[in-house]
């Protein structure tokens, strides 16, 4: 009788400590069983990822899919790990003369990032995907990559790796924040295009050929224009401010040193700041774009 009450008491202390930790363990149920001879018992463990670690109160037993034999009934701390998933801690009851089967899946570590000092208007990509968010970025454990770009700034770029190790179900994901520090590109040139792609010789809108651009600070500029065998038909150098959106210049068919016939041509932007000499230097900056003539 005294043993029978002990063991009672054993059963009550251990399911009590189960929610002894921090947060409360559901007791998670097995997917099925069957019956084994009485004194017997036996788990079997296995996870949609191979070779997990399998823990019963705290002492390892293996990788999955794992069998386990002969414990002694009654309710057990498990715990599943592995790198680059979130572990899962659980409690399962193993009972006498029963055969169970659990079945978990692990989803992987997860931490978040945000970014701080970045400009607006810039673009910000995270492994080469545009991100629409800069603070609280859900991302999995492991290394991710960044770029920030906007005109008239260099290129901000680096790596970081999100610490998602140890965590469980229901963690709060651990948060890093990376500062930038935006610094100013020398010079840059933003969409030099060809006003028209095509110009047709019969149009009234072929006595001239337009190209419209912006350029980050102010600059002296030189524009050249080169038919398919890269000879120079036309070239004007100017200077002053082209900040704004669209900035166009325009150029008479009539300028062309050999005129304009049928083909392809490509105009050629360079560009320096207005402080540097003649000669183009590491602050320069140049741009291309093409058009044809039907």
């Amino acid at each position: 009788m005294l043993k029978k009450i002990f063991f009672l008491i054993l059963i009550s202390f251990t399911a009590l400590s189960l929610y002894s930790e921090d947060f409360l363990y559901d007791i998670y149920k097995s997917e099925n069983f069957s019956e084994l001879e009485k004194g017997k018992t036996k788990i079997t463990i296995k996870t949609q990822s191979p070779k997990v670690k399998v823990y019963l109160n705290e002492e390892f037993y293996g990788y999955t899919p794992l069998e386990i034999s002969d414990l002694i009934p009654g309710f057990y701390f498990i715990e599943l790990k592995k790198e680059g998933c979130k572990k899962i801690r659980t409690a399962i009851q193993v009972k006498d003369a029963v055969s169970d089967f659990y079945y978990f899946e692990l989803k992987p570590a997860e931490g978040t990032v945000s970014f701080s000092g970045l400009p607006e208007g810039a673009v910000l990509s995270i492994d080469g995907v545009k991100s629409e968010k800069t603070e609280g970025i859900i991302l999995s454990q492991g290394k991710h990559y960044y770029t920030a770009r906007k005109f008239g700034l260099e290129n901000m770029w680096g790596n970081f790796t999100v610490q998602g190790e140890g965590q469980s179900e229901g963690e709060a994901a651990p948060d890093l924040t990376i500062s930038l520090e935006p610094r100013e590109k020398q010079l840059g040139i933003k969409k030099f295009k060809s006003v028209k792609k095509c110009y047709s010789k019969k149009s009234t809108d072929f006595q001239k050929i337009g190209f419209n651009f912006k350029i980050s600070k102010n600059a002296f500029c030189k524009i050249q224009v080169f038919n398919q065998y890269g000879i120079e038909l036309y070239s004007e150098e100017f200077g002053g401010n082209f900040t704004e959106e669209n900035q166009a210049v325009e150029i008479s068919r009539k300028a062309f040193s050999e005129g304009l016939t049928e083909g392809t041509y490509t105009a050629k932007l360079s560009a320096r700041p207005l402080s540097e000499s003649e000669n183009l230097s590491d602050n320069s900056a140049c741009d291309e774009c093409s058009f044809s003539v039907k």
